[in-house]
């Protein structure tokens, strides 16, 4: 499994706060270190497997809810060991999906490990959803939100983020964490920016760009110490 790049988890100043502000988790791109990867994951799969390979997968990929909310079978390669994001018009088993940009069609690289962790969760089957809820054949966007906001809540290491508006703590990290702690990792092990726009489905680069400042501030003491080399 990868590791990640220990960043701060959030501003201090949020934790402050009643409610979650507007898109909290996805706007404050909230990251994961290693030590609160590694706790969501071995509490999820204890408690269900299923939800535990839903969020290895996120964490693997960096793929939006909705995306992976809509993979259906026939997206996994597990002889290539990918995840194929890609449009697709409605059939008998599935509805159909819309990327969310051109650029969102793509193709993510999974371990050999997980690979085999999707291919013995599918089974025999050979259409449907990769992974369903007990009331439909797929997952629903707030389902998958809910539940990586539950096992979140009962890890030690992920801190109190705000109150609700009965004064009750809460770590709702929300999904979009995932996301942007695959990012983190591809940041830390110095990839080319434009291999991680295409990993992260971006339509532009300049989005990357943003993501990236806010989850990886910009160390202008190294990058001055670096300048002055140049220049000797």
């Amino acid at each position: 499994m990868m590791e990640v790049h220990n960043f701060d988890s959030v501003d201090p100043g949020m934790r402050n706060l009643k409610k979650p502000p507007l898109n909290f988790g996805k706007k404050t791109k909230i990251v994961l270190n290693d030590e609160q990867r590694k706790e969501i994951l071995e509490i999820a799969y204890k408690s269900n497997y299923q939800h535990g390979l839903i969020i290895a997968l996120g964490l693997n990929t960096g793929l939006r809810v909705n995306e992976l909310a809509n993979l259906i079978i026939s997206n996994f390669n597990p002889y290539s060991y990918t995840i194929i994001v890609q449009d697709r018009e409605a059939s008998n088993y599935a509805k159909s999906f819309k990327a969310k940009t051109p650029n969102s069609n793509r193709i993510i690289p999974i371990t050999k490990e997980l690979s085999g962790k999707l291919k013995a969760h599918i089974g025999s089957r050979k259409t449907g959803y990769i992974f369903r809820s007990q009331r439909s054949p797929m997952f629903r966007k707030r389902s998958l939100i809910n539940m990586i906001n539950k096992y979140a809540n009962r890890c030690n290491s992920i801190p109190y983020l705000y109150q609700d508006a009965y004064g009750v703590s809460k770590k709702n990290i929300g999904f979009h964490c995932l996301r942007a702690t695959f990012c983190s990792f591809l940041v830390s092990k110095k990839k080319d920016i434009m291999e991680i726009q295409k990993l992260m489905g971006h339509e532009y680069v300049d989005t990357t760009f943003r993501y990236i400042k806010q989850i990886s501030p910009i160390d202008f003491k190294d990058i001055r110490k670096a300048m002055r080399g140049m220049n000797k």
